[in-house]
């Protein structure tokens, strides 16, 4: 009666590890010759992802920000390229301040904004202990760089999740590498 009961729950599908197998052993062998680095293959599900700052959100709803211009053509450009957007509950908190603060723009503007956020296809990252802390050894160890904290924060949600562009118009982030568009060439 056990080897019946064991077969009728048995949930490992043995065709399926094999083929898993099989296709490992083949990443494995083209890394060693070399091929990945020539195939279509992302290294990290991330690597055509983009994250959006807060000085994006900005610029794109804020007709008199000296970026306007710039972030609405390339806001355009992602639309159509459907490249994965990444954001964190932070950015959008911030974001949303700004908008709501800013004399000309206030309250219907950064409603629109949190409207927009919630009925595309942002992905929201949320925070977690290991970004916090993070983000204060980067605070530290840049004290004199005016990094503030949701920069700080957003990078270490980067470095956790392997994002490695961002959509800004902060230099801050060229601290840790990222590489910052819009840029003449996406």
């Amino acid at each position: 009666m056990i080897p019946r009961l064991r077969r009728k729950y048995q949930i490992i599908d043995h065709g399926f590890l094999k083929s898993l197998k099989r296709f490992f052993v083949f990443l494995n062998n083209a890394q060693q010759i070399g091929m990945s680095n020539q195939s279509n293959i992302p290294h990290s599900i991330f690597e055509k992802a983009l994250f959006l700052d807060t000085g994006a959100f900005k610029a794109i709803y804020d007709k008199k920000d000296q970026y306007h211009k710039t972030a609405i053509s390339f806001r355009d450009q992602l639309k159509v390229s459907n490249y994965p957007l990444y954001t964190t509950n932070l950015t959008i908190a911030e974001a949303y301040r700004l908008l709501l603060y800013e004399s000309h723009l206030g309250c219907v503007i950064a409603l629109n904004f949190l409207d927009d956020i919630y009925t595309t296809s942002i992905n929201i990252i949320k925070l977690n202990s290991a970004d916090e802390q993070k983000a204060g050894i980067m605070l530290h160890k840049y004290n004199d760089e005016d990094l503030t904290y949701t920069d700080a924060i957003n990078m270490a949600v980067m470095i956790r999740t392997g994002l490695s562009k961002v959509f800004a118009f902060d230099w801050h982030f060229n601290l840790l590498g990222f590489q910052i568009y819009p840029q003449e060439k996406w």
